[in-house]
């Protein structure tokens, strides 16, 4: 092969390598609409007494006194105002 066919052939897999990482990379966010002013409604339930010094999903020990919620696609440290 000449030295211009090898360059060509590396520059295509380094063009491949960089794409399949970005939309690797891509796949790894969620965007969440912030501000947008739409109430959204839900159902909620308490944990008491039973869980109380528990720890939870993301490790932290649960204090049934604190404001704590979850929700299933926001990620953890998600600011709910």
């Amino acid at each position: 092969m000449s030295p211009r066919n090898v360059f060509a052939l590396r520059l295509r897999k380094s063009a491949i390598g960089v794409v399949a990482v970005l939309l690797l990379c891509s796949g790894c966010s969620k965007k969440v609409p912030v501000g947008d002013g739409a109430a959204q409604l839900g159902i909620a339930s308490w944990y008491g007494h039973p869980f109380d010094g528990r720890l939870t999903s993301n490790g932290e020990v649960y204090d049934m006194e604190k404001l704590d919620r979850a929700h299933r696609t926001f990620p953890f440290g998600t600011v709910v105002a």
